[in-house]
């Protein structure tokens, strides 16, 4: 069975992007970032601005990919060989994409020279980051349909990462008490899942293989993502590392309810920081 999304085909991709660019330079370094969305992944594209580095490269169709596998609907074979032709479309050094996190093993084992990246953020900001997110999709603003954004592909998305998913609950602010009340822990739920995933393979990999910074960290990690990525730090933007900030974080906890966002995250959170505090003691 055949996505409901239309893609071009890889092998068009890969011949429009050769014919249009010079012949590829070899990569310095690669580094992957498998971090949920919401945890500074612009940043990362831009506090390694100097070097070649992109933000969701092929977002459509990588996720696509990803969902098929995941449904059942295409082979992993097809899956990690798309990857490659994607890798080699944008030869980028930093592949700084939201959606890895859906086949962190596959990318993994698809790249085994690579170096890879985490970014772990506390729940409820997390949770309050992607709502905002969402209001800005599916609220007043029509933020999808001014960006030409295909909404039957990011219906499909969170319908499938978020069971239960409705887009009418992130359309009115003052409405997130109630609407939202059902969607809640299942946000807490894939928060926490992938991000014990994700400390998992912090733990199981050697430290030269996978670098975990905390989200509120970012701008005091510097010297830690270049020594990682092994570039000097002065080549990396300081000036860069916040780039999305969430105006409406504070007015869109209060309307979710401390309450209600406390008691969601917090089975999680206890797991999580225990994770954490595991991986700080070794």
């Amino acid at each position: 069975m055949k996505s409901r999304i239309s893609i071009l085909p890889v092998a068009v991709l890969l011949f429009v992007s050769l014919a249009c660019r010079p012949e590829t330079v070899p990569k310095r370094f690669h580094l992957i970032n498998l971090s949920l969305p919401k945890t500074g992944s612009l940043s990362l594209t831009a506090i390694f601005g100097r070097y070649r580095s992109s933000h969701d490269y092929l977002l459509q169709e990588t996720v696509s990919r990803y969902l098929d596998w995941r449904q059942g609907q295409f082979a992993l074979a097809d899956v990690q060989k798309f990857l490659r032709y994607r890798d080699q479309l944008g030869n980028f050094e930093v592949d700084s994409a939201t959606f890895h996190y859906l086949a962190m093993e596959q990318v993994m084992s698809t790249f085994p020279e690579a170096k890879f990246y985490v970014s772990i953020r506390n729940g409820a900001d997390w949770i309050v980051s992607l709502t905002e997110m969402l209001h800005n999709f599916y609220g007043p603003g029509q933020f999808l349909e001014k960006h030409g954004i295909d909404k039957k592909f990011v219906l499909r998305y969170f319908s499938h990462i978020l069971p239960g998913f409705s887009p009418d609950a992130f359309s009115e602010i003052r409405k997130f008490n109630v609407s939202l009340r059902h969607i809640l822990p299942v946000m807490a739920e894939l928060w926490g899942r992938t991000s014990l995933a994700q400390l998992q393979l912090v733990k199981s990999l050697p430290r030269e293989r996978i670098l975990l910074v905390k989200t509120e960290d970012i701008s005091h990690s510097l010297t830690k993502m270049a020594q990682f990525a092994g570039v000097p730090v002065d080549t990396l933007d300081s000036s860069r590392t916040h780039m999305h900030k969430d105006f409406r974080a504070a007015a869109i906890r209060d309307h979710i309810g401390t309450e209600a966002l406390e008691k969601a995250v917090r089975p999680w959170q206890m797991r999580v920081d225990a994770a954490l505090k595991e991986l700080a003691d070794r």
